[in-house]
């Protein structure tokens, strides 16, 4: 790991196409697929993809990612969930709702029978696309071969952002999120009946979350156990992002191949993080997609499971953009030479193994500009307001 280095070089060009994705009721999934120019003719590709709400016509957020894969070698697609964006029917009563995960197998299964396709399918996002890509990894669909996923859980209660660790939070992205699925769908923005009741005939889903403030039967509809993931995942975290605590268990508990990489990082992928050290990750993705998609012997399987980030201290700073720390590569979960300690608060300002018991009062300095924005909360605050400046700008052109 490093930072951001020279990409390798791409062997495609890049054309984007929109297209129509039709679900078995009938209603069409509307998809923006990326196809690799320049290759040898009836070559056939592997198809991977990105399935989220934030309508991909006015938001280009993510788009160098997929752009990224393509031009070495694959069939992207960025893909509107039912009813948000540009596709058709009712928007969904939820997150991650049945009828979201339903459509997302037809998706996989439509990707891998195109006469572009060589079969196989990978699924890859971060945070909702990443959660999604958990959940339809664990329903174990058969064209599924392979998924990378960034900033995701596969524990809705406890570590999503409506009740992180028990406690119920409320910040702009959940009033943002019913602000946007009533949007008409672009490019047009009809206001016909039958669209406007598609998309404002739903019950605000932050009255629903309210509704569920304990941990029961409405989290864990859509989950299952990783034991239960027989599908090889490539995970990335960040230490300043809310959804980092799923990597151990991944590790410890999916039987499939994993990897994972676990940086100084926000809600951001890790080759633009506002937080340093910023590493191409995409060259390590495109490994990933060649051995599980392409069949090719790339080495991922036997290299370290683990890359993390270790920090060093640094005073607090509102300006800092790099943590300084260094890199650690482990085999599995728990690391290596394990050891459990309990340390203890020292006089002289430092921790130690022995209990001392010397009492004392010390003094610190407020100063109310530190600490103030971390990260999400950090979601909220870096993340959403990124997506936020793309919508209006793309909305301000038209």
């Amino acid at each position: 790991m490093g930072r951001v280095a020279a990409a390798e070089a791409p062997l495609y060009g890049v054309r984007k196409e929109h297209v129509w994705i039709p679900m078995k009721d009938g209603v069409r999934l509307a998809a923006d697929l990326f196809m690799p120019v320049g290759g040898k003719a009836g070559e056939k590709f592997p198809a991977v993809f990105e399935y989220d709400p934030y309508r991909k016509d006015d938001n280009s957020v993510g788009s160098d990612v997929v752009e990224y894969f393509v031009a070495r070698g694959y069939i992207g697609a960025r893909v509107d969930i039912r009813g948000t964006g540009r596709s058709e029917g009712h928007t969904p009563d939820r997150e991650y709702s049945r009828q979201e995960l339903d459509d997302g197998e037809e998706i996989i299964a439509w990707l891998a029978k195109q006469p572009w396709s060589n079969g196989a399918v990978g699924i890859f996002g971060l945070s909702w696309s990443g959660f999604n890509g958990i959940q339809l990894a664990m329903r174990n669909p058969t064209a599924l071969q392979a998924v990378i996923t960034a900033c995701s859980t596969e524990r809705l209660f406890a570590e999503d952002v409506h009740y992180s660790h028990g406690i119920m939070q409320t910040d702009r992205y959940d009033f943002a999120m019913d602000s946007r699925n009533p949007y008409s769908p672009s490019p047009d923005f009809p206001i016909d009946e039958a669209t406007l009741n598609n998309r404002f005939d739903n019950p605000p889903w932050e009255l629903l979350w309210l509704r569920h403030q304990r941990d029961d039967a409405f989290w864990q509809e859509p989950e299952k156990s990783l034991s239960t993931l027989r599908i090889p995942v490539l995970l990335m975290g960040g230490f300043v992002d809310l959804y980092r605590d799923s990597v151990p268990r991944f590790l410890a508990e999916v039987k499939a191949p994993v990897r994972a990489i676990v940086g100084p990082w926000g809600h951001d992928w890790p080759h633009d993080s506002e937080l340093g050290p910023a590493v191409e990750w995409r060259d390590l993705a495109v490994r990933w997609w060649d051995q599980w998609l392409k069949g090719r012997e790339t080495g991922v399987a036997s290299e370290p499971k683990l890359a993390v980030y270790m920090r060093h201290w640094v005073p607090p700073d509102p300006t800092l953009t790099e943590i300084p720390g260094e890199w650690r590569t482990e085999d599995g979960w728990p690391p290596r030479n394990q050891r459990l300690q309990s340390l203890y608060l020292r006089p002289d300002h430092a921790l130690g193994a022995e209990r001392v018991s010397a009492m004392g009062m010390h003094s610190l300095e407020y100063v109310p500009s530190v600490g103030r924005s971390v990260g999400l909360g950090w979601l909220a605050s870096i993340t959403m307001a990124s997506n936020v400046r793309a919508f209006s700008s793309s909305v301000s052109t038209r």
